[in-house]
């Protein structure tokens, strides 16, 4: 998945009042989203407990 693709869904469950949330375990993987400023929009989570918590 593309990051246009994750943008465009989390405007769409916004839209109709619901969220996205990322479990992102692995240390890499949330720098790109932190570098890319995903992380500014999606929040991100380090477990799937965490996120459902959120």
């Amino acid at each position: 998945m593309d990051f246009d693709t994750l943008l465009r869904a989390h405007h769409h469950l916004v839209a109709d009042g619901g969220r996205l949330a990322l479990v992102v375990a692995q240390r890499p993987m949330a720098r790109i989203l932190e570098i890319t400023s995903v992380d500014t929009m999606i929040p991100l989570y380090p477990t799937v407990t965490q996120a459902l918590n959120s």
